[in-house]
């Protein structure tokens, strides 16, 4: 039952009980069910899932998703995280978010906005950007900016590709967010116009041709 369901109740309570009976037992009724709102709240909350599954070419794809079993904590670096390691998955809203990580980057900084979509039903998939990434930076920039796009498709066949996690995802509309050169990324993949340079800048004007795999 939803908050919305539950203020409802609410209303009818005071309603059916009248003034005077509700001012000795309605403060009562109302306690306990918000207190009932906040357990269902709970309950309907999933845990974060966590796996990492093989990307082409190298490197992995960590998929953050809605599970049903029980965090445990988890270190990454500096980062003190928790997650349902390769827990079981449950159904969330059918819907998939590809973040695309900054230069440098990695999937760790961006567990909180994970968190946020798994809670509220998104599968987020974020795929490791081969020479500009937290463990090899090797290539950032334009070498790095035509292959991203490539990257962000093959971590949606990735997720497709896995029986368990594909089950009730429905991939024909993925949704796409990043920062920094992943804010670039998205850019890129929704055809935005390169030739265009933000005003009051002397940024050279590049085509968006060249963001596009062959």
């Amino acid at each position: 039952m939803s908050l919305f369901q539950f203020a409802a109740r609410v209303r009818s309570s005071i309603a059916a009980a009248g003034k005077s009976s509700f001012h000795q037992h309605g403060p009562i009724t109302l306690c306990v069910l918000l207190l009932a709102a906040g357990q269902s709240v709970r309950a309907q909350s999933p845990t974060l899932g966590f796996m990492q599954l093989p990307q082409p070419g190298g490197g992995l794809v960590t998929v953050f998703y809605p599970s049903s079993d029980p965090e445990i904590p988890a270190s990454q670096g500096p980062f003190t995280l928790s997650w349902a390691a390769k827990g079981r998955v449950s159904k969330g809203n059918g819907r998939m978010v590809v973040i695309s990580h900054g230069s440098g980057g990695s999937p760790w900084v961006h567990a909180d906005l994970a968190r946020a979509l798994v809670q509220r039903g998104f599968t987020v998939a974020l795929p490791q950007h081969a020479g500009d990434n937290y463990l090899d930076p090797s290539e950032p920039g334009p070498a790095s900016w035509i292959k991203r796009p490539i990257e962000v498709s093959q971590a949606i066949d990735v997720v497709s590709s896995s029986p368990s996690l594909a089950a009730d995802l429905r991939l024909d509309s993925v949704g796409l967010f990043g920062g920094s050169a992943g804010g670039h990324t998205a850019l890129s993949m929704a055809g935005a116009n390169g030739r265009r340079r933000a005003s009051g800048t002397t940024a050279k004007r590049t085509s968006a041709k060249i963001f596009r795999p062959a």
